[in-house]
């Protein structure tokens, strides 16, 4: 997709850039959108936003690349009562969106203002993962402006694993969001990697919501590795850290902790598993002190520049069974450690889920099981991190469940003409041998049909065939015109349906396609009559 929203009017201001046409662009979709992929498309020499799915949930973008774009790459609206209204502040917030694998390479977000912007902006909404992906040649190099950023009043909670930022004029993170409500809410940015970028590795200054920085890389960032504008703060059970670094590697890189803006009470901020060489305090001589933890960090008294700090600012350092504490004005004295069994920080990406569009979804403890009984491997070979739960079920797949599920011997026949091109040929031609298919076209049954969808109520058929289910008493009240009439009975009766219009379920919606995560829950189900 080239040459998308040609600028409109001065450069000079970005009033005159709005035209409300990008590259790929989901406008309020809502749910409507659930289910979209956008894989291996490139958006290129636009003077516009590349990717923008605006309050429309549930889109994976794969392989996207935008190059050489204008304005943020991948963005949408903010959400916040100066931009919605305050009784609906929520009005563009986009939930379980997945960033996979995209690229913005030679961007320029904001060339009007050069201010508080990037090149990929994490919206506000719920559920939202970036994974492997990467920034390069980022050519704004204004204030606040940065690789990956979160807006400060926008709300929304990111996944954010195995990401990289290199060869930008500016930083590679910038935060600062305070937003209400997300108090316990934490940011886990895990497996960064920044270098040779213009500003610094990671801009911090979110002094209300909680993040957890792991696993990161950062190497040759012009301006420092790592600013820290902001304290930690304790969470609603007055324990938690709300600001942790956990494992920082930078070859010998600066910390620089700067002016702090705290809101409330505060907490220190701690470093596990460091390797800076020099910590250069710019917090200045007044304000709110700073406090400041350092545990495996291998430093010395030497290496904390106190030029600029605030003269009452703690800091506390403990390697091994040694501990002391310094302030501001250098005073030093030897304390008790204060860290109880420091370990390393796990893999990146420990914490993700097996697939990462399934979190939230009603069927994910059914799809969990799927995936454990090896009955799906997921639905981006060879990556396979997403299962695709809102995908409608075709016949091939529908095939290759049952013949895994069922664990069936190979068969030698080839029953049907339309398959030969189909991955899913040999799970076909089992579950035709065992008789849980007929074909597509009766009477001739020369077809199966593999890239047709499968309805509610061909899905009874073949799991009461595959099951040998028996006969059920009358259940639902829509199915009386349909040829699965006495199928979705037999279902029922065995417990492997419930309906589809809970709490009431009298109705089974025959007509209607199945989802993957719904097929899930079928075959789960019916666990206990698979081999």
């Amino acid at each position: 997709v080239r040459y998308v929203a040609p600028w409109i009017g001065d450069t000079g201001t970005t009033t005159d850039h709005i035209t409300g046409r990008y590259g790929i662009h989901f406008h309020h979709s809502g749910d409507g959108s659930r289910g979209s992929v956008v894989e291996g498309v490139v958006v290129r020499d636009t003077d516009n936003h590349a990717f923008v799915p605006h309050a429309s949930h549930g889109i994976t973008f794969i392989d996207a690349i935008a190059y050489n774009t204008t304005s943020e790459a991948f963005w949408w609206d903010e959400s916040n009562p100066d931009v919605c209204s305050e009784d609906n502040p929520t009005c563009n917030e986009t939930d379980d969106v997945i960033y996979d694998s995209v690229v913005v390479a030679m961007n320029n977000p904001n060339p009007a203002t050069e201010h508080t912007a990037a090149s990929i902006q994490l919206g506000g909404g719920d559920n939202m993962t970036i994974v492997d992906s990467v920034v390069v040649g980022m050519a704004d190099s204004g204030q606040n402006v940065a690789a990956y950023k979160w807006p400060s009043s926008d709300r929304g909670v990111w996944d954010f694993v195995n990401n990289i930022a290199h060869n930008n004029e500016t930083s590679g993170i910038f935060v600062w969001q305070n937003t209400t409500g997300d108090d316990d809410a934490n940011h886990l940015i895990d497996g960064f990697t920044a270098y040779y970028n213009g500003g610094t590795g990671i801009d911090h200054g979110a002094y209300s919501n909680s993040y957890t920085y792991r696993n990161l890389t950062l190497l040759d960032n012009v301006d420092a590795d790592i600013h820290s504008h902001a304290l930690g703060k304790p969470s609603s059970d007055g324990t938690t850290d709300t600001q942790v670094w956990w494992g920082v590697t930078t070859n010998g890189g600066t910390l620089r902790p700067r002016f702090h803006n705290p809101k409330g009470d505060v907490w220190p901020v701690r470093f596990l598993f460091c390797d800076f060489a020099t910590v250069d305090f710019q917090e200045g001589g007044t304000g709110v002190p700073g406090l400041y933890d350092f545990i495996e960090c291998g430093l010395d008294e030497a290496d904390f520049d106190l030029a600029g700090a605030n003269p009452n600012t703690v800091i506390r350092v403990q390697d091994g069974a040694v501990a002391y504490q310094l302030t501001g004005s250098g005073v030093k004295t030897t304390i008790p450690t204060f860290f109880a069994n420091p370990t390393p920080p796990p893999a990146p990406g420990a914490d993700l889920p097996r697939f990462l569009d399934t979190v939230g979804s009603i069927f994910q403890a059914d799809i969990e099981w799927l995936a454990d009984q090896g009955i799906t491997t997921g639905c981006n070979p060879p990556a396979n991190n997403l299962f695709c739960p809102d995908a409608n079920v075709t016949r091939g797949q529908m095939a290759a469940f049952l013949n895994r599920a069922l664990a069936l011997p190979a068969a030698t026949g080839n029953p049907f003409t339309d398959d030969d091109d189909s991955i899913f040929e040999g799970d076909i031609e089992a579950i035709e041998a065992a008789g849980i298919t007929k074909g597509c076209n009766p009477p001739a049954n020369t077809n199966y049909c593999p890239g047709d969808f499968v309805t509610r109520g061909q899905m009874a058929a073949f799991l009461v065939r595959a099951l040998d289910l028996p006969p059920g008493p009358e259940k639902f009240v829509d199915d009386d015109d349909s040829i699965f009439e006495a199928d979705i009975q037999a279902l029922a009766a065995a417990g492997i349906t419930l309906g589809c219009n809970p709490p009431t379920n009298n109705l089974f919606c025959p007509n209607n396609f199945v989802t993957r995560a719904q097929m899930a829950a079928f075959l789960h189900r019916a666990e206990a009559m698979l081999p």
